[in-house]
């Protein structure tokens, strides 16, 4: 590891790849309201919301699940406004 200054005059680490840990980690890291885990909660509690989130946000799961999470959120649509 060698040392480098930056613009600010303070010292700061570099790896071999030019990126400290963190940068390289920040590098992969996405938006919290992209997440997996945020669009399967919306699809259970918000569905409408859910399933634009999942055609937006998630490009590379497979259209079938798409569809039919599509469809699971229609049908949530249609029995809250004809209760």
């Amino acid at each position: 590891m060698e040392r480098v200054t930056s613009h600010t005059g303070q010292r700061r680490r570099q790896t071999a790849l030019g990126l400290r840990s963190h940068e390289r980690r920040c590098s992969t890291y996405e938006p919290w309201y992209r997440s997996t885990r945020l669009i399967v909660i919306y699809l259970i509690l918000i569905a409408p919301v859910g399933a634009v989130m999942m055609w937006v946000y998630r490009p590379r799961w497979r259209l079938a699940v798409k569809v039919l999470l599509t469809l699971w959120a229609v049908l949530v649509l249609v029995v809250a406004f004809y209760r």
